[in-house]
């Protein structure tokens, strides 16, 4: 099966042994740890990036401004938003069940609190193409776009601030914090920046 896969967009795990696996339209699961996959079904869209979001939930966006979650470990897939046509949804990130956020071209982000049952846009300047997002907690999370682009969050995604601003010459395709809230970003050109822990001196950005 992996040998007939074209373009795989995106690939979690939440543990060693259990992942799923974006390839266009196409949705693929496993429980050994990538050793076997097993076809998931309900996708319409090529989705783009994948999040778990508990133990058995998963979120997941793509073309059109879609947004699918699953609730048996990405087997069986149902659509909770759906957006414009053309319109992209690039990154999703959910800190429990309930909250989560997701970012897209024309500077989209769509906020959820009760489980994507609904989703809210929040207000956000310009007009950008975002693509990644983390939520470090309930009140403060990073999103990423091009060119350079970073903003942040201390209101749980209702609005959002310039956090750094670079060159314009890269793009930024994903962010990701570790446990100690040290922050890193890649992108184009083999960029590769990275934001001090929760030491940081008050009132410094701290991109490297």
């Amino acid at each position: 099966m992996v040998d007939e896969m074209l373009v795989v967009t995106d690939i979690e795990f939440k543990d060693p042994n259990h992942g799923v696996l974006f390839e266009g339209e196409n949705v693929y699961v496993t429980e050994d740890g990538g050793r076997t996959w097993n076809a998931g079904t309900g996708i319409t869209r090529v989705c783009h990036e994948v999040t778990w979001a508990s133990e058995e939930t998963l979120f997941a966006v793509g073309n059109d401004n879609y947004v699918f979650t699953s609730t048996d470990g990405g087997y069986t897939w149902a659509t909770v938003h759906a957006g414009r046509l053309q319109e992209l949804l690039l990154g999703v990130d959910f800190l429990n069940p309930d909250y989560g956020i997701a970012v897209g071209d024309y500077s989209t982000v769509l906020r959820t609190i009760d489980g994507g049952k609904t989703w809210s846009r929040a207000s956000f300047p310009g007009n950008m193409l975002l693509k990644s997002v983390f939520l470090l907690d309930a009140d403060v999370a990073y999103l990423c776009g091009t060119p350079e682009y970073v903003f942040k969050t201390t209101d749980g995604g209702a609005t959002w601030i310039s956090d750094y601003e670079g060159n314009w010459e890269r793009a930024f395709n994903r962010i990701r914090f570790t446990d100690d809230g040290t922050g890193f970003i890649c992108g184009s050109g083999g960029i590769l920046l990275r934001k001090a822990g929760r030491g940081i001196a008050p009132g410094r950005r701290g991109y490297e």
